[in-house]
């Protein structure tokens, strides 16, 4: 009994030491910013101005997503190139990654410019909002080409296991991000009171210092030069890049279909008025940073994964699964229950007005409780990404999201109630429906014995 509970501490002990600097990184890149911008935002008192950003950073989230596509789907194929030591492998698939995330940054530029005005009138918000948004998401299209970029370089630090430095590089970021936004917003120091734009900005000078510091370690540091003999950086192999996509297909799709059901979650909210879109939005932002735990987990189940197949340990592979998700789960259960207790002071810190704070303080205890649907579904799809079934993944959530949420949330949308409070939490709470259908699919594929392919 002892010696088991030795080695759960000691794996316990790696485990976290993997996981910590993750949430650091997943905390400053995905939760922190929205947080900040709409708390500087909130002091401008205009929910108008507070629904376009809100609308425009939930839009800009699925293109996040899709940035993380390329680097989840080669973290996998390094992963087991790493574990097996085949160096130069894992190298050429970095560069082809890098290439591949250009490519597709720049299609996502070009895509958003022309449209971002048409964007908006599809969500179906106030002609105001649309007129405020529209060059905030062109001028933050920007600063997601750079995200596509500095994705990949900080997945190939990952797939080799050097998480540490992904998030001293974050680390930075956000401090130049915070600093830079706080200035612009308000225009202090003698810079231009950029309002609402002033968070867009600061993204590019964000990203911009991240990707420029990641660059340099990578390519100026000894530890890396295995991995990088007799590779031509310049050089596009473009049948590499077919495959690299064709691989990340269903990852771009399992992650779109459901952080696109987000934004058609606002869509079907936004019928209800400019109250419900800044609701959706603070409600939004703190659930998905009581969830970051679980996404960090998420992040360190797909490498450990991946590394222990490559090294043929597969009962490993499944006792790290289980175990990651019990440690989540006693984790983001905490996180909630603060979340719920303390609703009032959170809310308030985020809310425009007095209005939107009464509206959305009993409706983020109410859906608070079904968060726990999605954190599972988390770490299991990410389970299954390491292990290589990437396909199983995205027609399970594609398949689910368009047959269920949908449909479900459209009827809601078009039902009337009584109640504003009830409509909103039937709608939100079917997207967490949705996530708890994904997680009973991803957990019995995980109990059939052909959980894993060999060879990917």
């Amino acid at each position: 009994m002892r010696r088991m509970y030795a080695l759960w501490r000691d794996s316990g002990r790696v485990l976290f030491g993997y996981w910590l600097p993750e949430l650091i990184t997943l905390f400053v890149t995905v939760a922190l910013p929205p947080l900040f911008d709409a708390y500087l935002v909130a002091s401008l008192h205009s929910t108008t101005s507070y629904g376009a950003l809100g609308m425009a950073t939930n839009f800009l989230h699925t293109l996040v997503k899709l940035s993380e596509a390329i680097p989840v789907a080669a973290i996998a194929v390094i992963g087991r190139h790493n574990g097996a030591k085949n160096h130069a492998a894992s190298g050429a698939h970095f560069i082809n990654t890098l290439w591949t995330a250009i490519i597709l940054g720049c299609a996502q530029l070009i895509i958003i410019y022309f449209w971002a005005h048409r964007i908006y009138e599809w969500l179906g918000v106030p002609a105001d909002m649309a007129i405020i948004g529209t060059p905030f998401l062109r001028l933050r299209s920007v600063s997601v080409l750079l995200a596509f970029i500095l994705l990949s370089v900080l997945g190939f630090m990952r797939a080799i296991k050097n998480t540490h430095t992904p998030m001293l590089i974050t680390l930075i970021g956000s401090v130049v991000y915070m600093v830079s936004s706080v200035i612009l917003v308000s225009g202090h120091w003698g810079f231009p009171t950029c309002g609402i734009y002033g968070p867009a900005f600061a993204a590019l000078l964000e990203y911009g210092t991240m990707l420029a510091i990641a660059l340099a370690y990578v390519f100026s540091n000894q530890i890396y030069k295995p991995y990088f003999i007799n590779l031509k950086l310049f050089s596009i192999n473009w049948r590499a890049i077919g495959a690299i996509v064709s691989f990340s297909i269903p990852v771009i799709i399992d992650k779109s279909a459901l952080s696109f059901s987000y934004v058609w979650l606002s869509k079907m909210l936004a019928t209800m008025g400019p109250v419900s879109i800044a609701t959706f939005d603070i409600i939004k932002n703190l659930e998905r940073s009581a969830i970051m735990p679980a996404a960090a987990f998420a992040q360190v189940v797909t490498m450990l994964v991946s590394n222990h197949l490559g090294a043929q340990e597969f009962s490993e592979a499944k006792k790290t699964i289980f175990k990651i998700l019990l440690i989540t789960c006693a984790i983001v259960s905490g996180t909630l229950i603060i979340l719920s207790l303390y609703a009032s002071y959170f809310i308030g810190l985020l809310s425009p007005n007095p209005e939107i704070t009464d509206f959305a303080i009993p409706l983020l205890r109410i859906l608070s409780c079904l968060v726990i649907f999605d954190f599972a579904q988390l770490i299991l799809a990410a389970a299954l990404r390491g292990a290589g079934k990437v396909k199983t993944v995205m027609w399970t959530r594609f398949l689910i999201c368009g047959l269920f949420f949908l449909p479900i949330s459209y009827i809601l949308s078009q039902c009337s109630f009584d109640s504003l409070g009830t409509k909103f939490c039937l709608i939100y709470g079917a997207f967490y429906i949705n996530t708890a259908l994904m997680g009973i699919a991803f957990w019995r594929q995980l109990a059939k014995s052909t959980w894993y392919e060999k060879h990917i």
